[in-house]
């Protein structure tokens, strides 16, 4: 968004954005519920499952927890341990085996129906060495010993913890004992001062082999493949995969940005997750894509140390107590660009470059997936998780859609393909200062796109196509931008050769009024010899009148001292420049076939943001983009006239409101109608918030300008509201009236820099441009007030709003036959209200206005 608030990974030979919005969560974490929960913990430590309740040792209180798995609630308090280490159960799930720092062995039953009768029912003294983790197999007990020597391995029968048969001897590089895992029949054994993993065959009870890993050795989890080890490398911050059939390691997981001091494993939903003791971050391996997925998991986790996976949920033992994560399990994706080694997240959008070749990659879910897309995008897997994706070649947005056919869950994401940036002409541009006028279209990029001018005069400021007309002599230029701030620069050379008059053509209707300007020299005659008045015959600047006459006029002028000479053509005409439809409801991507009449052609055509067949000529064909959107067709005759169409897109997705006006700063509220699943909201700049389904609210930016919001559902529909930020420098006279339909009022701009470029979204104006034009109002009434914008050339933006309405108090006052107009008799009783001071100046001026729009 930002705008599009955006991250824009940009190189020379590929050119692949992707727009980012944070990244979220990736689970949710509960506290155990009252009746025990975090108070009743002074130091959780080791815990263990039997699949309906959960075994936790509080080390520093020597207590095991019991936790009832289904109500997340401490249930009993077993006392009387001794400095607690380790614990495991026996293979009947009726005994808890304790290994104690104290070097001892306590034997907890557990078969009571009742957990408030579980109690110590042995206590053996085992070494003279602290005991560390062990492990039940064929009915044995095995301790591991940590001795600075070497740990041994102690053989005990767990039915009274007497000795089975001799130890295994230790080994000198074998210290620290972690944890200790079963696997078929072999134990694995993680040494965390040795950085070693010493594998015991069982059968034999004999050391077999060590596995040299990554510093700080500590965790140990078993893939549900039953057949790969991950380690966790506390020291390093790697994780290790170890092959169990060579008892080899396979890979190394090292990312610094996502592993700091991993501690603790436990496997979730067919992914590893790892908790961070430094940060109190839990992350996640996925085997599918064999990388680490970029959403963590983190809030209040201080230090921890054990991770349990019990039914569908996580229980973290750190050092405030013991929590309960639950997976989102949400679908994610992520992109790689080119060459680019790591994947990024994305969320909502992808803006590519035509045609352009990316990777993808799906996150959470259970799959199988499947991937469908529109607009001729191309999707092939390349593996359960990894899909390498073919932007299309037409320069439009698309949606795909990652389907978890597992699941039924999907995630729709939109493609943005645009291109290079370009202009037509690309310039430089030399033209003369005689009214010469050049049309400007826009291609590639990625729209929507954004026009200025530092001196000369533009048709619009926004949409694809633009003319530009110099209003001064020497060099200026024309910026063009798209969404994604590329810009390209159109120099111009503006020449005056010899004696000019500005317009050199102009068309007027009979009996209008316009000035002309001589350029070149100041000790200028005029002269109209075919007809029409002039204000002066002399003087750089005159106004001349057109006659009631149809047909083609010259204005003349000339310079007596250096006998240079110019003229002006002037047409004069009957109708007024026209185009029709004046107004236009379309579906998205549906068209509409416009003309013109009236004025004087040769006709230019151009949208903000449609499509057009043309260009020029009396008529084009619009082709409405692919979004719920308030659009313009505008047509300029030969002599500058112009006549605007508006309209109104609208796709089975709805967003109101539609345009909308506001400060620097301020909030809005954004809704949807009509939306088909999940929604992804975006914005060209300023930022979101609280975008939960079909609402969002949005902040715009500290700048005044045009910006957009847009919304996408799951389905690809695609709507955008257009949110115009006001400027405090730039104001309008009025700034808001109330008008009956088709009645007139005159708005004027204070403050800014000339030259000021007006639009409404409904009714006309009688110049695109100017200090003061005459508004008026559409033969509709509306409750939504009529929007005028004003921009000065310097980008600020003001904004006059206009209630349309016949049931306005001041016309209801003297408008007796109620058909929205003042005849002459009504406006003579106004006129003696307002002579008898019973009626204000400004509501006069507002009738008199009323009467001669009419009139």
């Amino acid at each position: 968004m930002k705008r599009f608030y955006h991250i824009i990974l940009l190189l020379l030979s590929t050119c692949l954005f992707i727009s980012w919005q944070g990244v979220q969560a990736a689970c949710s974490i509960d506290d155990l519920s009252s009746g025990g929960g975090l108070i009743s913990f002074d130091q959780p430590g080791a815990m263990l499952s039997d699949g309906n309740e959960v075994y936790v040792l509080d080390e520093l209180a020597s207590e095991l927890k019991v936790i009832d798995a289904n109500q997340r609630m401490v249930t009993a308090t077993v006392s009387g341990l001794d400095d607690p280490f380790a614990l495991t159960l026996d293979q009947s799930g009726q005994r808890v085996f304790v290994s104690s720092f104290m070097n001892q062995v306590q034997s907890i039953d557990v078969s009571a129906t009742e957990s408030s009768s579980y109690q110590v029912t042995r206590d053996v003294m085992v070494s003279s060495a602290a005991l560390g983790p062990l492990a039940v197999f064929n009915d044995l007990l095995w301790l591991v010993t940590d001795h600075v020597t070497g740990s041994e391995i102690l053989i005990r029968n767990t039915s009274d913890l007497s000795e089975a048969t001799s130890p295994i001897s230790g080994n000198s590089q074998l210290q620290a004992p972690s944890q200790a895992l079963v696997i078929g029949n072999y134990l694995y054994v993680s040494f965390n001062a040795s950085s070693r993993i010493g594998v015991y065959d069982l059968t034999t009870s004999t050391l077999l082999t060590t596995i040299t890993v990554d510093s700080g050795v500590t965790a140990l989890s078993l893939a549900p493949d039953g057949l790969t080890l991950y380690a966790a490398n506390t020291s390093a911050g790697t994780i290790s995969v170890i092959n169990t059939q060579t008892n080899s390691v396979t890979k190394t997981i090292d990312n610094p940005n996502l592993l700091s001091k991993p501690r603790a494993l436990a496997w979730l939903n067919g992914r590893l997750w790892i908790a961070n003791q430094d940060s109190g971050t839990l992350v996640q391996y996925d085997p599918g894509i064999a990388d680490l997925l970029s959403q963590t998991c983190d809030g209040g986790l201080v230090a921890p140390k054990y991770l349990l996976a019990v039914q569908d949920v996580l229980f973290v033992s750190h050092k405030n107590g013991v929590s309960v994560i639950s997976d989102t399990d949400q679908l994610k994706a992520q992109v790689r660009q080119g060459n680019a080694v790591e994947y990024s997240s994305v969320l909502g959008s992808i803006i590519s470059t035509q045609s352009e070749v990316f990777d993808l990659r799906i996150e959470g879910g259970s799959g199988p997936f499947d991937i469908l897309g529109s607009g001729g995008l191309q999707a092939g897997a390349t593996g359960d998780r990894s899909w390498q994706m073919t932007a299309p070649a037409l320069i439009d947005t698309h949606t795909f859609s990652i389907q978890d056919l597992g699941s039924g869950n999907s995630l729709t994401l939109a493609v943005r393909v645009g291109g290079e940036l370009g202009v037509s002409p690309s310039g430089p541009l030399t033209l003369e200062l005689d009214g010469q006028s050049v049309l400007l279209t826009a291609s590639g990029g990625f729209p929507p796109y954004n026009w200025s001018s530092g001196q000369g005069l533009l048709s619009a400021t926004s949409g694809r196509y633009v003319v530009y007309t110099p209003r001064t002599s020497g060099s200026d230029s024309v910026v063009l931008r798209d969404s994604m701030d590329a810009a390209k620069i159109i120099a111009m050379t503006v020449n005056v050769s010899g004696l000019n008059v500005s317009p050199a053509v102009a068309v007027m209707l009979a009996g209008e009024s316009r000035d002309f300007l001589a350029i070149g020299s100041s000790n200028i005659s005029w002269d109209s010899p075919l007809g029409g008045s002039l204000s002066s015959n002399s003087g750089s600047l005159v106004s001349w009148t057109a006659p009631t006459e149809i047909g083609e006029y010259s204005l003349q002028l000339s310079d007596s001292q250096t006998a240079q000479n110019a003229q002006a053509v002037i047409f004069v005409i009957q109708d007024e420049l026209n185009i029709s439809p004046a107004e236009r409801t379309l579906s998205t991507q549906g068209n509409e076939i416009f003309q013109a009449s009236g004025g004087r052609g040769p006709y230019t055509w151009s949208s903000q943001q449609g499509d057009l067949s043309a260009t020029e000529g009396s008529a084009i064909t619009y082709i409405a983009p692919d979004a719920s959107v308030n659009d313009t067709v505008t047509v300029q005759d030969s002599g500058g006239r112009i006549a605007v169409a508006r309209i109104s897109v609208r796709g089975s997705l709805q967003i109101s409101p539609l345009t909308t006006v506001a400060e620097r700063g301020e909030i809005l509220n954004f809704s949807l109608s009509q939306s088909s699943g999940s929604v992804d909201w975006q914005a060209q700049d300023g930022s979101l918030s609280n975008t939960s389904g079909n609402a969002a609210s949005y902040t715009s930016p500290d700048r005044t300008g045009r910006f957009v919001v847009s919304a996408i559902d799951s389905s690809g529909q695609l709507a955008q509201a257009v949110v115009f930020v006001v400027s405090d420098s730039l104001s309008t006279s009025p700034s808001s009236a109330s008008l009956a339909p088709q009645a007139s009022t005159l708005l004027s701009v204070q403050g800014g820099i000339a030259p000021y470029i007006w639009s409404a979204r409904a009714g006309t104006l009688s110049a695109s441009e100017g200090a003061a034009v005459l508004f008026t109002a559409p033969e509709q009434v509306s409750d939504t007030p009529v929007t005028i914008t004003v921009e000065d050339g310097l980008g600020n933006l003001a904004v006059a709003r206009m209630q349309i309405s016949t049931s306005d108090a001041l016309m209801q006052a003297y408008d007796s036959d109620n058909n929205g107009v003042l005849s002459r008799p009504e406006l003579y009783r106004a006129t003696q209200d307002f002579l008898n001071q019973q009626l204000d100046a400004t509501d006069m001026q507002t009738l008199v206005e009323q009467f001669f729009s009419h009139h």
